[in-house]
């Protein structure tokens, strides 16, 4: 692998991080009591690790071939309808 390649995919890496730490804090706060937290967090870990890396780079990064780093997740306009949508279904399979 390329280090090129390799910076790239730490900063999408960097960037599923990010995402993952809002959406833990905000789902947690809204599951019934009876919900295992724990089995939820992991769930939720997984279904986005697994999720396609280019829903993680922004149409302007697209456009101009080249990847922001130091830009939040705030910052990039992603698609979180497509994101989110991604990790509804992959919430609800069993």
């Amino acid at each position: 692998m390329e280090q090129k390649q390799f910076d790239i995919i730490s900063i999408i890496a960097s960037r599923k991080a990010e995402f993952y730490i809002n959406v833990r804090n905000k789902l947690l706060e809204t599951l019934p009591s009876n919900v295992d937290k724990k089995k939820a967090r992991t769930q939720l870990r997984r279904v986005i690790a697994d999720l396609d890396n280019r829903l993680f780079i922004s149409e302007e990064e697209k456009a101009s071939n080249m990847i922001k780093p130091g830009l939040s997740i705030a910052q990039l306009k992603l698609d979180t309808k497509a994101i989110l949508d991604q990790i509804i279904k992959g919430m609800t399979e069993t």
